[in-house]
Formats: C-alpha cells, sequence, structure tokens
C-alpha cells in the first residue's frame, strides 16, 4: 500500500490505478483496494493454508501485478462499493491513528483495530441510519459482538448477540450461532 502498486505493476496500470485512488480523494480508498486484492486472491490463498508465512506474503506482494488493465474498472468499482458501504463511524474513529503525523505510537485506538475481530459501528450512526426508514434505512444484519453483560444491559431491539471469543474459544460452535443468525434473518426477510 505505501507505494500504490507501483512496486509490482506496469506503469500503463499504475497510472490508471494512481488516477482513480487520487479522484477518489480519500486516504481509506488504498485499504479498499487491498480488500479487493484480497477478494481476488481468495481461492488461491485458501489452498496456501499449510504453506510458510513468508512464502504467503510474498504471493500477497505479486498478487498487484496480475491486474491487468482490462480488470482496472471493475478492481476500483468494487473498491469503491466496499468504500461506499463501510460505515462512516469507522473511519471518524480511527482516521487519526491511521493517517495521523503527529502521534507515530502504537496507540490503544491502533491496537483496538489490530485485535478487531468484526467493523466497529457506531450507535448514532445505526439509530440515525434507521430512522431515515425505507430503503435508505438500516438494510444490514446487525450483530452485537460486545461482551453479555453489556449486551443485556441495552441493545437495539433488531440486534442479535453474538460472543466473538467464540470464534477463537470454539469455532464450531461458533460456526453454528452465525447459522442460525443467517437462518433468522434469512426468516426475517420472508416473513
Amino acid at each position: 500500500i505505501r507505494s500504490l502498486y507501483a512496486g509490482s505493476c506496469q506503469l500503463n496500470i499504475t497510472l490508471p490505478l494512481w488516477d482513480g485512488y487520487f479522484q477518489h480523494a480519500d486516504q481509506f480508498f488504498a485499504f479498499f483496494l487491498a480488500l479487493v486484492l484480497l477478494m481476488f486472491a481468495k481461492e488461491q490463498l485458501l489452498e496456501m493454508a499449510g504453506k510458510e508465512k513468508n512464502e504467503i506474503i510474498s504471493y500477497l506482494s505479486k498478487a498487484p501485478s496480475n491486474l491487468s488493465a482490462n480488470d482496472l474498472d471493475d478492481f476500483c468499482s468494487l473498491a469503491n462499493h466496499y468504500a461506499s458501504n463501510t460505515p462512516q463511524s469507522f473511519r471518524k474513529e480511527f482516521y487519526s491513528c491511521l493517517f495521523s503525523e503527529t502521534d507515530r505510537s502504537f496507540s490503544q485506538k491502533a491496537y483496538s483495530i489490530y485485535q478487531a475481530l468484526c467493523l466497529p459501528v457506531s450507535v448514532q450512526e445505526l439509530l440515525q441510519a434507521n430512522q431515515l426508514g425505507g430503503t435508505a434505512g438500516v438494510r444490514y444484519f446487525i450483530i452485537d459482538c460486545r461482551p453479555a453483560e453489556q449486551y443485556n444491559s441495552k441493545h437495539l431491539y433488531t440486534a442479535f448477540h453474538l460472543d466473538a471469543n467464540l470464534l477463537l474459544e470454539d469455532p464450531k460452535e461458533f460456526a453454528g450461532t452465525v447459522d442460525a443468525l443467517l437462518a433468522a434473518q434469512r426468516h426475517a426477510i420472508d416473513a
């Protein structure tokens, strides 16, 4: 990300990619471009599950070199899709620790990003989106991953609780819980 793919892409790919990045005028857009690269590489990464860490890093470092001029429109469109559907509260909350020149220390906030199992969204943003109503309102499934005590204390009536620690402690139970939540979501959509 530091070189905006100049180190691994041909010039005929790099320049249009940079044009798209700078036209967006959004520092976070580089992360969404990286997300799309990961999505493109998903199958290969899954096949590399037993490989050495350095081999996986090497593969990911070379992944942008697979982009062709014909891929750029789709590549940037997908990145833009994820950028526009990412909660704004995430950007506001973590902008300073990701892009601030004044604080180079590894702050507690930056550490919380590193340790996050899910994307934090502010309650204010959820409530504001819910108040919009109609198709512009909350069009996503709210899974509250806070500790059970906090969830039981107060939560949105549309939220479902999921103990994120299960992902680490008991992945099979976590998968079962996620399946149950998805079934509840399908039932709610059908109703």
